[in-house]
């Protein structure tokens, strides 16, 4: 199986010269015997990677690996030394970014048209958001008119117990309370 085409083809009793013998290696080009049309092409006259043609298996025994679909799988630490110092999650429209721990979803948050906002691990309620104004909202999805820097509180459920070393603040009613680790409620602001 021929792998180059010369640029010269000598016949027998042909006079090897320096022009002929440059023309043979200088304009010589690869032949299709030099590919294998599955990994590698030819195109003008060069060897490229054809689409598709370099599989995980051939980038790394150990490392990065991703499948047909597209998913992506990295072992071990990931780190980031660049000066740009980001990762940048262009999900499909409608779908939540994640970074996830097996099954269980550490962090999950979409873009939204004004900020981005937290959901649960099965996106079908949102947990929390910032906009692009500032205002960041704990179950709430919207904020009042002109609203800047607002910090917004779901109506929750009052905590039945005081855990040591810590207080707890919540909405119980629209009105804020905060419980203390002795177990005293305080009603900061009435509705």
């Amino acid at each position: 199986m021929a792998i180059l085409v010369t640029g010269n083809t000598f016949a027998t009793g042909d006079n090897v010269t320096a022009a002929t013998l440059n023309a043979a290696v200088n304009s010589a080009t690869f032949d299709t015997g030099a590919v294998d049309n599955a990994t590698t092409q030819l195109s003008g006259g060069a060897i490229i990677v054809k689409d598709g043609g370099i599989t995980p298996a051939k980038m790394s025994t150990s490392g990065p690996s991703w499948d047909a679909s597209g998913n992506h799988t990295i072992t071990g630490t990931f780190t980031i030394s660049a000066n740009n110092k980001s990762i940048i999650f262009t999900p499909v429209t409608g779908a939540a970014a994640r970074i996830t721990h097996g099954a269980d979803d550490l962090l999950s948050f979409r873009a939204a048209a004004n900020g981005f906002k937290w959901v649960n691990n099965a996106d079908s309620a949102e947990l929390a958001r910032v906009d692009n104004s500032g205002n960041f909202g704990l179950g709430v999805t919207s904020f009042g008119t002109s609203a800047v820097g607002v910090v917004g509180l779901v109506n929750a459920t009052a905590p039945g117990s005081s855990p040591a070393g810590m207080g707890q603040l919540y909405v119980e009613s629209g009105a804020l309370k905060f419980r203390g680790s002795s177990g005293t409620v305080t009603t900061v602001a009435p509705a």
